[in-house]
């Protein structure tokens, strides 16, 4: 299936979130890389036999654990919950010998607030959705109405 994807303000933390747009059958996904939250649409009669109507599902995020293997391997853990056998988890995975500590990095949000646990995010990870906005604009030349429609995405 084609979609769209392009950058937007999360709603939870007010930085950059990907939207991912399946405009022939109307499902939406929006995620945030920064502090965890999703938003999904879903278009019941694509994923049911006799689906109708849509479903929604909201959660919210308590911040993200950003892996990179130092050969190979990525991967984005959005956290829905945060507690202290989890912290532990990516905090043992973190110093694991395969573990790139240059590029991965793990951040609590909590009650609108950032809290680098491990790691440095990336340069974006900490401006405001319309700075961030603004820059890709300026980064990718986009001028027209059109090309500004759809926010560059970059981590």
């Amino acid at each position: 299936m084609a979609s769209n994807m392009y950058a937007t303000e999360c709603p939870q933390c007010g930085r950059s979130a990907i939207v991912d747009e399946y405009y022939k059958r109307g499902d939406r996904y929006l995620t945030c890389w920064r502090c965890g939250y999703c938003h999904t649409v879903e278009n019941r009669a694509f994923h049911e036999k006799d689906g109708v109507g849509f479903e929604e599902e909201v959660c919210p995020g308590f911040g993200v654990f950003v892996w990179r293997g130092k050969k190979d391997g990525y991967q984005i853990t959005m956290l829905g919950k945060f507690d202290e056998a989890l912290e532990r988890e990516y905090m043992e995975k973190f110093h694991e010998e395969g573990t790139d500590q240059e590029t991965s990095y793990f951040v609590r949000y909590d009650e609108g607030r950032f809290k680098v646990l491990a790691g440095k995010p990336t340069e974006n990870f900490h401006l405001p959705f319309d700075v961030y906005r603004d820059k890709m604009y300026k980064e990718y030349d986009c001028v027209t109405e059109f090309e500004r429609y759809l926010v560059p995405i970059e981590e």
